[in-house]
């Protein structure tokens, strides 16, 4: 009994399954501060994603047929007729490096400065700092890192 529930016994949901994928893409997308120091976001989101998205949307359709089940993609991905990328774990931005030519952040998540050295009391202790997707939900990773990152801040 669930009178809260929003839920019709023979409704689609009560037959549904969803698919949640994890996937790596190329990272190639870059951002810089510009002459005002605003954010500048270099990055062809249609060249990075096509062919990746169609193989999974492929793959899930065979899944779907072995089932004996009708394949429906994510609605939310062909929002506004374009395919709308989404995460739930936004990785980089901020990545952790040796050097400030290479990253953002020092492997205790310290900003560097224009010098090599770093911020001092400024820390990144997120998802950002991890450079690229790891193929894996980042869950764990995320959190370790800013565990250690913690511990140094203290």
């Amino acid at each position: 009994d669930r009178p809260n529930a929003p839920y019709v016994e023979d409704g689609a949901l009560n037959h549904s399954l969803a698919f949640i994928v994890m996937g790596r893409n190329d990272g190639a997308g870059r951002i810089t501060l510009n002459a005002n120091g605003d954010a500048d976001i270099d990055w062809d989101a249609d060249a990075s994603r096509a062919d990746f998205f169609h193989a999974i949307d492929a793959e899930l359709r065979e899944y779907a047929r072995a089932l004996g089940a009708r394949h429906v993609s994510n609605p939310v991905w062909r929002m506004n007729n374009r395919e709308t990328l989404i995460t739930a774990h936004p990785l980089g931005g901020c990545a952790l490096a040796d050097s400030s030519d290479a990253g953002v952040v020092d492997e205790f998540g310290r900003v560097f400065n224009g010098s090599g050295a770093t911020h001092a009391g400024l820390y990144v202790a997120d998802g950002a700092v991890i450079p690229s997707a790891l193929g894996a939900n980042p869950l764990l990773t995320i959190s370790a890192l800013a565990e250690r990152i913690a511990e140094h801040i203290a």
